[in-house]
């Protein structure tokens, strides 16, 4: 527990927080101001209507999202599904554990016995 240390003073912990909100502000800034740039350029450039904005957004999607990033606008629905999911075993734990135990323990039974036969 790094606050309990007595050498940090709130004052500390003051100025490191106002530094990462100021810092993730500026990043915010930044990339808005990018994305309002590159929406410009699209609309004033004519591509707006050499590409549609779905055709635009699939090969933003292929190109660029799906293999550096790995996120798919195509699997939305199933990112979401696993958010439940994931969300769902934080309050009820699943039933799953007790069976791997299970397994874990007739697997080092068998290799006891094993050991004992040699």
């Amino acid at each position: 527990m790094l606050i309990k240390n007595k050498n940090l003073n709130n004052k500390y912990i003051l100025n490191t927080k106002s530094f990462f909100n100021s810092f993730f502000k500026i990043i915010g800034v930044i990339s808005f101001i990018i994305a309002l740039i590159l929406l410009l350029f699209y609309f004033s450039s004519g591509m707006s209507q050499r590409f549609g904005a779905k055709i635009f957004l699939g090969k933003i999607n292929t190109v660029i999202l799906n293999r550096y990033l790995g996120i798919d606008f195509n699997k939305i629905d199933e990112y979401f599904d696993i958010l439940i999911i994931k969300t769902r075993t934080l309050f009820v734990k699943p039933k799953i554990e007790k069976i791997t135990l299970e397994v874990i323990k007739k697997l080092f039974f068998n290799l006891k016995n094993k050991d004992k036969l040699k």
